[in-house]
């Protein structure tokens, strides 16, 4: 069936329905108190290609603690010819249900991010392989009783679809990926939590939700979007958007979004060391994509707080630009890092040259950071010897707390505001992982 032909009214007759009145092979649960209250799934299947699965048989399941999957669907429906489906089930207030779709030998999944409720619509994104190795990474971490401190967000942000081609329906490399997620996710929670950056409980559970929030409304930007890609990174350019906007609200600058994206970044790369080299470098690049957009933004909010010369600003902008060219062509984890440091170096130089009235203090904080038995040095040492997540974001921590000291120090006469644009600055282009 055709969903757009479904009104708002047909479909929630449809909802209402009493058992068997459109599908069959349900069981009864309304509980003796009359036509069953049911909730529906709809979405695209689009399978190893970018044309639709026509005629993919799907079903929507719950993962249950041991990651195993549990049928919840009243009946399994079949895609229509441009891949869409409209599945049904009883199931209320769950959310993160798998929608399964089998085509012969071919079985996809895709987690639904909406809370699934009774009597309601919801739309899950595309069902691909990219999705689908997201879908047994999620298992896993379920399984591994790691959903508390993970949230499926975290997955399908550090998963893209190169990375999912060479591990879909590898368990080695998907409990290693499920590993590495729940790592960075205690890395986030960690920093989250941290006094550093004066965050209330009130404060991060926002944060948490507007996430959520922000990825329902991109599941549903992708399903529409298609395999249009223009349209798919219009979609994610809106969540992105969406999670800075909550951080923001909440107190945290673009400058420590982008130093809390570093920590992970750290994380995450001590994680994934267990993969194939290709997947390694798949896995490093899609964070390192994040990490130079969060640069860029963090760079020109503290170059315009600092008084930064016009030239100077342009200058980091150009460097910001040419970054995200070099890890586009990238194909080491080296290279990746290379074109950091690069990026780097050329705000490094001009801090000091464009740097506004304290120009001049930033660059003798820069040395001094960098210094023998500096902060910099410190924290390379740290790092050497962590063996846990918690040891790991203590390190930087410290480091964080050390760059706000030299910067006390060197910048003493500067407005608050000053300072703590010369942090972040100072912290993003000195930081080591």
């Amino acid at each position: 069936m055709k969903l757009a032909r479904w009104t708002s009214s047909a479909l929630l007759a449809l909802l209402l329905a009493p058992t068997g009145a459109f599908l069959t092979g349900c069981e009864d649960d309304d509980n003796g108190t009359g036509p069953e209250s049911r909730s529906a799934v709809s979405g695209h299947v689009y399978g190893d290609e970018e044309d639709a699965a026509e005629n993919a048989t799907v079903s929507l399941a719950r993962i249950n603690a041991n990651g195993t999957l549990q049928t919840v669907s009243v009946d399994s429906v079949v895609t229509d010819e441009d891949g869409e489906y409209l599945v049904l089930t009883t199931a209320d207030r769950e959310r993160h249900l798998v929608v399964v779709a089998e085509e012969g030998d071919d079985t996809w999944m895709a987690v639904v991010p909406a809370e699934v409720r009774r009597n309601q619509a919801v739309t899950a994104p595309p069902v691909t392989v990219e999705s689908t190795a997201e879908a047994q990474v999620y298992q896993e971490v379920v399984a591994a009783d790691d959903d508390g401190i993970v949230s499926y967000v975290d997955v399908a942000l550090l998963i893209d679809a190169d990375l999912a081609a060479r591990v879909v329906g590898d368990e080695g490399d998907i409990a290693t990926l499920a590993a590495a997620v729940a790592a960075a996710g205690e890395a986030q929670a960690r920093l989250l939590g941290n006094a550093h950056f004066g965050l209330t409980a009130p404060q991060v559970l926002a944060i948490q939700n507007a996430r959520m929030n922000a990825f329902v409304d991109l599941s549903e930007d992708l399903d529409a979007a298609g395999t249009d890609d223009g349209a798919i990174d219009e979609a994610y350019d809106a969540y992105f958007e969406a999670e800075r906007d909550a951080l923001e609200d909440a107190g945290v600058s673009r400058g420590e979004i982008a130093a809390m994206l570093e920590v992970t970044n750290a994380v995450w790369i001590s994680a994934i060391g267990g993969l194939e080299s290709d997947a390694e470098f798949d896995a490093a690049r899609t964070i390192a994509l994040r990490r130079a957009r969060a640069s860029q933004g963090a760079m020109l909010e503290t170059f315009n707080a600092l008084g930064a010369t016009p030239a100077a600003i342009a200058a980091v902008t150009t460097a910001g630009s040419a970054l995200e060219t070099s890890l586009q062509g990238a194909v080491s984890i080296d290279q990746i890092e290379s074109a950091f440091e690069t990026y780097r170096l050329a705000v490094r130089t001009e801090l000091v040259a464009g740097g506004g009235a304290q120009a001049t203090a930033l660059g003798e904080a820069h040395a001094d950071i960098n210094a023998p038995g500096g902060a910099r040095e410190d924290l390379e040492s740290a790092l050497d010897s962590a063996t846990t997540v918690e040891a790991r974001v203590n390190a930087f921590i410290a480091f964080f707390e050390a760059v706000q000291d030299e910067v006390d120090d060197e910048l003493s006469g500067a407005s608050q505001g000053v300072k703590d644009a010369a942090v972040r600055t100072l912290i993003l282009i000195n930081v080591v992982a």
